[in-house]
């Protein structure tokens, strides 16, 4: 099946990561309590959360979130039917109201516990400005972190919509735990008693979609003597880093994202971990993808006399190479693979860091690409980890 934008793994973005802060104006039209998300004419409309929530805006996907230790979410992203509808499909429409969301389960390596699997059709958005057509699912996830040795489980409201001939999905999650001690997860705090008082209704009751005029504005690209282009913004990112031809940014924030036409793609972004052994960091995001993907597959550092390495923990070091990194001291870098909906993925990672410990700012570069084109790019992005400036 043909999907190059998987649910799945927008769901997986926003339950292992708190993605980067931006910030977003008010109109004149902004209700009481809450901020503009996102919005404009070029959107086609405007999006509203919580004044109090932190907005996290990543490309296309526009959110926020309660708190760093509260990472309660709302977020919205519009679809195109190249992303979702499967060869052999024509009615974009009907795909996506009927059969999307119960093929993307199967993608779960723990499949959700869904509550309506055939959906409920609801209204969405402020009265006179509501979407043409709207159908809600609800499910919950078991998510396990390995770092923390633990199984999470989090709930998920969905809610698919069309408005005109464009195709969004907007999404609720937040934990299953008990909110501080009362009776209610929260989960079930901010949906409220019913659809009148809880937060998360006031996201949908005030959502506003507008004629869309135009298009969001475009940068000026720059290009160095290489012409390779220039895709971040020290201001956000703390580094600039440039792709070669034939790579295409994404977003732009603290998270640093470019996509080649065959799907190839690197990312930049800064590592989180607090006195954290790098292998450990590694073997934690190992965890993360395997619970997405299948046949992840790493080498295993052996010593000088040919035996497996383990750490302090017994847990199998992960082996390395140490590589020069843009005008980093160090760095350490990776290559591994996986399977993803029958395709075989190679991955080129290097975790920048200071000393064998993770520091505040570390960052972690990756490159990924189907293994028959993994070694088309292999040259250019050892250039592009070259010509990385942190500032």
């Amino acid at each position: 099946m043909k999907k190059t934008v998987s649910l799945f793994l927008f769901i997986s973005i926003l339950l292992s990561s708190v993605l980067a802060l931006s910030s977003c104006s008010g109109d004149d039209k902004t209700p009481d309590g809450m901020q503009l998300v996102a919005g404009g004419e070029a959107l086609g409309y405007y999006f509203y959360a919580p004044e109090e929530w932190t907005v996290s805006n990543v490309g296309n996907v526009k959110s926020a979130y309660a708190s760093r230790v509260d990472t309660s979410s709302v977020s919205f992203t519009e679809v195109m039917p190249s992303d979702f509808l499967p060869d052999g499909k024509e009615n974009a429409e009907e795909y996506f109201f009927g059969s999307y969301f119960k093929d993307s389960l199967s993608e779960f390596s723990n499949e959700p516990t869904v509550s309506n699997p055939d959906g409920e059709t609801v209204i969405f958005g402020k009265e006179g400005e509501l979407a043409d057509k709207a159908k809600k699912y609800t499910y919950t996830y078991d998510y396990f972190d390995y770092t923390a040795n633990e199984t999470f489980k989090f709930g998920f409201m969905q809610i698919f919509i069309k408005e005109g001939d464009r195709y969004y999905i907007f999404t609720y999650t937040a934990s299953m735990k008990n909110r501080n001690g009362s009776d209610k997860t929260y989960y079930e705090y901010y949906l409220g008693d019913d659809e009148n008082n809880g937060k998360i209704y006031d996201v949908i009751n005030n959502f506003r979609f507008v004629e869309k005029k135009g298009e969001e504005e475009t940068e000026e690209l720059i290009k160095d003597a290489d012409g390779y282009t220039l895709i971040s913004d020290s201001a956000l990112s703390g580094f600039e880093i440039y792709v070669p031809e034939g790579f295409k940014k994404d977003f732009s924030s603290a998270i640093v994202s470019a996509t080649h036409n065959d799907g190839s793609n690197i990312t930049m972004t800064e590592a989180n971990g607090t006195n954290e052994n790098v292998n450990a960091y590694m073997l934690r995001r190992f965890g993360d993808l395997g619970s997405i993907v299948e046949n992840l597959s790493y080498e295993q550092k052996r010593s000088e006399s040919g035996e497996l390495e383990f750490d302090a923990n017994d847990n199998p070091v992960v082996d390395y190479k140490t590589v020069e990194f843009g005008n980093s001291v160090l760095a350490n870098a990776y290559e591994y693979s996986f399977t993803y909906n029958g395709e075989t993925y190679k991955v080129y990672q290097v975790v920048i860091i200071d000393g064998w410990v993770l520091s505040y700012k570390g960052y972690v570069f990756t490159y990924t690409a189907k293994d028959a084109n993994y070694s088309l790019h292999y040259d250019e992005i050892i250039k592009t980890t070259e010509k990385v400036i942190f500032k």
